[in-house]
């Protein structure tokens, strides 16, 4: 679901989505969060505007994510480590882990759920980068949390 003017939130009926745990990254020089997963925007989740999954293997738009594929944005039930987040993209980036809205079309799995549309919901901001924690709710209007541990 998109706002057409993008000074107003996006709104998202969070009763037909689900709600996972993630990681994203920012690159120093970006205030923008980036997605390690395939994503429309070029892994750049766009602050409010939802997410759309595309597949790197070539399914259709309209299948992702596909029960055949690993495609779509990964929501896990718990919070835990990203397999997807690389010792280089930590030295280079800053790993904002954090819970997301999915919704579209939903697989559950063994640890959550594959979805072909999100939007972040939460964020936890290390110590260290506190300063970008006010950009981060004011652009995905989002709550926004400092703290080195993520708290359930």
């Amino acid at each position: 679901m998109e706002s057409p003017d993008p000074r107003k939130p996006m709104e998202v009926a969070l009763d037909d989505a689900v709600q996972g745990w993630r990681h994203w990254l920012l690159t120093r020089d970006r205030p923008e969060l980036y997605s390690t997963q395939w994503a429309s925007q070029g892994g750049v989740w766009t602050p409010r505007r939802t997410a759309l999954a595309t597949c790197p293997y070539g399914c259709d738009r309209l299948v992702v994510p596909n029960p055949s594929c690993s495609c779509g944005f990964y929501l896990r039930r718990e919070p835990g480590e990203d397999p997807d987040i690389t010792p280089q993209a930590e030295r280079d980036c800053i790993v904002i882990p954090g819970r997301a809205a999915g919704w579209g079309k939903v697989i559950e799995g063994g640890v959550g759920w594959r979805t072909s549309k999100a939007y972040p919901t939460e964020l936890w901001v290390p110590y260290g980068a506190a300063w970008l924690a006010p950009g981060l709710k004011e652009a995905y209007k989002c709550k926004v949390n400092v703290s080195n541990e993520v708290t359930v």
